[in-house]
């Protein structure tokens, strides 16, 4: 496992991303603010996401709504294809986003629990871990009232550290389809955000298949891409704010 050490005295702020692109789509504009309020930024990653619908669209077994077609791997250049290979690419797109966002990869860490399935005592012992190493760090992760199992899961980790007296700091974020049901606040933002935000949103769309880069953040929420690029803020909540919409 990679080793973590810090002799700066910088405030530490660890953000625990369910699958790639959580941390572009939810977070990145938190991501980026942390980093110029003078932050040591580690972003922590869950799983490969190799549950995505994504997968099956790029097989060539789902029609493209992006790309009006089947995808072929063999015609287009990137066969063999399989579940491994789809998720290190994920992984690839992941860590190209986090330099992007001005995450250095020495301050990024992996695991690959199972997408789809990660659960709360996982993470719980993640962020622990990670509490161990920088004692009063500011932990981040997506809201416990997110409708993705592993989005909530997560969510409900920190959540349970944060009500042990664990941890001390804990915001939890709203991905933007849910925004207007999870009241919050907006992380502050600056406009010189948005290239380094638009350049982590480009990692996730760039479609050069013979190269290995398939755009499997954009083929698999493309919307959710759009909706970034039009409005690229992050809002959180703190610990025990209610859901107050519908759906």
């Amino acid at each position: 496992m990679k080793t973590f050490s810090s002799r700066s005295r910088k405030p530490k702020a660890v953000f625990y991303v369910p699958h790639p692109d959580d941390e572009t789509l939810s977070m990145g504009g938190a991501i980026v603010n942390h980093l110029f309020a003078g932050n040591d930024v580690y972003v922590v990653l869950l799983s490969h996401g190799r549950a995505s619908d994504a997968y099956n669209v790029l097989c060539g077994r789902v029609a493209c709504s992006w790309h009006k077609k089947n995808h072929d791997p063999s015609l287009e250049g990137y066969a063999p294809f399989d579940l491994q290979k789809f998720g290190l690419a994920r992984v690839r797109e992941f860590l190209a986003a986090c330099e992007c966002l001005g995450v250095s990869l020495a301050n990024t860490e992996i695991y690959d629990f199972e997408d789809g399935q990660v659960t709360v005592e996982q993470v719980k012992q993640v962020i622990m871990k990670w509490e161990t190493r920088f004692p009063g760090s500011k932990h981040k992760t997506m809201t416990y009232h997110d409708k993705n199992p592993d989005h909530a899961n997560a969510g409900r980790a920190l959540l349970e550290l944060y009500n042990e007296g664990v941890v001390k700091d804990a915001r939890f974020y709203i991905k933007h389809s849910q925004m207007a049901q999870v009241a919050g606040a907006y992380e502050a933002y600056r406009r010189s955000y948005y290239p380094s935000i638009q350049a982590a949103a480009e990692v996730y769309k760039t479609w050069k298949p013979a190269q290995g880069k398939l755009a499997i953040g954009y083929h698999s929420v493309k919307n959710d891409f759009d909706q970034l690029l039009h409005n690229p803020q992050s809002k959180f909540h703190r610990p025990g704010q209610k859901h107050v919409g519908n759906g």
